[in-house]
């Protein structure tokens, strides 16, 4: 009997030393715990989380330093909740939400006193910077160019000496806010913003430095104009002399005019059609241009008769507005020249001919050209009706061998054929 007794004292022990590690119903109670993820200003529940992949409960007792056996251990997102058996006492329960590469992207923290008188409920916190980025335009602080100039926002984060903690994406203008999809390290970044247009050059931006710390982060960007636009409103000058809006006039009869914009630098050449029936002003919205770029401005257009506009100009800090612009009727030509038997040029081995072309109207150079003494003639394009006045001389330096001048006329499209010049 007394054996017995022995042996039923030693099993209680050693049901108290079990149940005093982790477990059980002596001095001991079920804790229940439940979890939500601080995202975009506010919990939202752990399965609306895509980021999140994994997510683990640790718990630990004196201080905080030993690991009570069990944990850590995987709890569902799903149903973001769980119960804790623990003996009584002071533990650190920690719940931390893992992503695809395991690194820690949400996490919470408490100490816990068992018994506890009522459910445990966590709002897990990033680990990483997170950024609501808010975006709007200087002079108007609101989102109206994104109604008929910029069609997208393309957002660069970038970090020096980093490359692989860096960003890129393109977001609809209308938006004007948005949650970016990704986590960064706490630190400071270079942040770039381009507003472009649905043809993709760049009408608005902003560049800034940025220190983005763990937790959400908030930034309101004002984008800036990326250059001057150019505006500009057309009239005819017809065959007679007059001038005339309506491009459907007898002397006019056009659809449209071709509007072409190029520069020295090679970039692609803006070539735009405006119908006849096109508001004007018109403003180009779809490209600005910087200050001090060298343009080269043309508006063609066919129909009774070919007209143009044509203008170089330095684009100015502001906007370009061209005002009311007269198309010209324009046509072709060449300057054809011959030597006579007793032209001075004829004893002369090194020398060129000078070829001048003057609006007799205007006193306007519209060409000034030297030639090698080889040729005989040069052509000249699109020169608007009327009198001309042409010079060709042959010189070396500052001595003239020969020469022959006179006017001619443009008095129709194409090809007018002027007169050859005897030297």
């Amino acid at each position: 009997m007394t054996s017995q007794f022995k042996v039923q004292g030693l099993v209680a022990i050693l049901i108290g030393i079990l149940t005093g590690c982790g477990g059980g119903d002596s001095g001991g109670s079920a804790l229940s715990v439940s979890f939500k993820v601080f995202r975009d200003g506010g919990n939202v529940s752990c399965s609306d989380v895509p980021d999140i992949v994994k997510t683990e409960v640790s718990v630990r007792s004196g201080g905080g330093v030993v690991e009570v056996p069990g944990f850590p251990r995987e709890v569902s997102c799903m149903d973001a909740s769980f119960e804790l058996d623990l003996t009584d006492g002071e533990y650190i329960v920690e719940v931390t939400a893992f992503d695809v590469a395991n690194a820690e992207i949400y996490q919470a923290t408490r100490t816990v006193v068992i018994p506890a008188s009522e459910p445990l409920v966590f709002s897990l916190e990033p680990q990483k910077a997170r950024l609501k980025l808010a975006w709007s335009f200087e002079s108007m602080d609101n989102l109206m160019p994104c109604t008929d100039e910029v069609d997208s926002v393309d957002v660069t984060i970038s970090a020096s000496g980093t490359s692989g903690d860096s960003y890129n994406a393109q977001f609809d203008c209308t938006g004007g806010m948005i949650w970016l999809d990704r986590y960064f390290n706490p630190r400071t970044y270079t942040l770039l913003i381009i507003g472009t247009s649905s043809e993709a050059y760049p009408l608005f931006k902003t560049r800034d430095t940025i220190v983005l710390e763990r937790g959400e982060n908030e930034l309101h960007a004002i984008l800036s104009p990326e250059g001057g636009q150019i505006s500009l409103d057309w009239e005819f000058k017809t065959s007679a002399g007059s001038l005339v809006a309506d491009c459907s006039d007898m002397d006019v009869d056009l659809e449209e005019i071709q509007m072409t914009i190029t520069t020295d630098f090679g970039d692609e050449p803006i070539i735009l059609k405006l119908g006849c029936g096109t508001d004007q002003p018109y403003v180009l919205k779809f490209k600005r241009f910087t200050q001090g770029t060298p343009l080269k401005f043309e508006l063609l257009g066919d129909g009774a008769h070919r007209y143009r506009y044509y203008e170089e100009f330095l684009m100015p800090a502001a906007d370009k507005n061209f005002g009311l612009l007269t198309l010209k009727p324009v046509g072709d030509a060449s300057v054809f020249w011959t030597k006579t038997a007793t032209s001075g040029c004829n004893m002369q081995n090194n020398f060129e001919y000078q070829v001048t072309v003057m609006d007799e109207d205007s006193g306007v150079k519209v060409l000034d050209e030297s030639v090698v003494q080889t040729l005989s003639n040069i052509p000249i394009t699109d020169l608007a009706y009327g009198n001309y006045l042409i010079e060709i001389a042959g010189k070396n330096m500052q001595d003239t061998f020969c020469r022959a001048s006179g006017t001619r006329v443009i008095n129709k499209r194409g090809d007018n054929a002027w007169a050859v010049f005897e030297l």
